[in-house]
């Protein structure tokens, strides 16, 4: 039997898929949360007189 041209390197692989899914994960969010920020109108970050301590999902306990 002939032998294989190349070898197949599981962990390298792993980590590879591993890495790519990560990134994409990270630039997914990233994404999601400009959006977000398009939408409030505000920066990242970004406080105004008329903003709250708080943006979303908020009730009082009380």
């Amino acid at each position: 039997m002939p032998e294989p041209i190349e070898t197949l390197n599981e962990e390298s692989l792993k980590s590879d898929l591993h890495e790519l899914v990560r990134r994409t994960a990270e630039d997914t969010l990233k994404g999601l949360l400009d959006k977000e920020d398009d939408l409030v109108g505000a920066e990242r970050y970004e406080r105004t007189a008329e903003s709250e301590a708080h943006r979303v999902y908020h009730y009082d306990r009380a």
